[in-house]
């Protein structure tokens, strides 16, 4: 039959069993309006997703892929070329890595020439692996160090700041330079109490 003879694989299973030309029509009609359905969810789904959607870059790249792969699988027309997966991946990675990725579309060709083969796919994830170590990294070692420097600051500098010298752990009224009478007040106080010390250790 006619109809049969112009059906692609997949829509002549459908129909191969039916006799009835209405039957037919009415199979292939559902198909087309099921089919039109789907390639639009997974084109929205596409452009929809961001890496902030995901749970790492690897995550994000795999869904991206995965939905290229189903389009192709529907229909070979219908699936993104390497160069819009790559631009697409680029765009959804956010502004974090806006830095990372002006570098590396200046480095890398994307649109192939005679003496310029174009940058993969799987290399530009491989790279945004790396920079998202790197980011890792970096705000791992940031963090240690502002840790380090309050720690530091809460040691050194818990007391009462100077107003005269500005420094930690004695107020303005007890600076000697300032207020040279109080040094002979604070060394009269130091002496006896070490001489109280002294006198416990001759009872002992």
């Amino acid at each position: 039959m006619a109809i049969r003879s112009k059906c692609a694989f997949n829509n002549f299973k459908k129909v191969e069993h039916l006799t009835r030309v209405y039957e037919m029509i009415d199979v292939l009609r559902a198909g087309c309006e099921m089919g039109s359905e789907k390639l639009m969810e997974l084109t929205t789904r596409f452009y929809g997703l961001h890496c902030s959607d995901c749970e790492n870059i690897a995550d994000f790249s795999g869904q991206l892929s995965q939905i290229n792969h189903t389009l192709r699988d529907f229909h070979p027309d219908t699936a993104f070329s390497e160069v819009q997966l790559i631009l697409r991946f680029l765009q959804g990675l956010g502004s974090a890595y806006d830095t990372w990725i002006n570098t590396l579309t200046q480095s890398s060709v994307l649109i192939a020439t005679p003496t310029s083969p174009t940058i993969t796919f799987d290399a530009v994830c491989q790279k945004a692996y790396d920079e998202e170590k790197r980011q890792a990294a970096m705000t791992g070692s940031n963090t240690a160090l502002v840790a380090h420097s309050q720690s530091r600051s809460s040691k050194s500098g818990s007391g009462p700041v100077c107003t005269h010298c500005k420094k930690p752990n004695h107020g303005e009224p007890k600076f000697f330079i300032k207020y040279p009478h109080l040094k002979a007040e604070y060394d009269e106080k130091r002496r006896a109490k070490n001489k109280r010390k002294a006198d416990v250790r001759t009872v002992e």
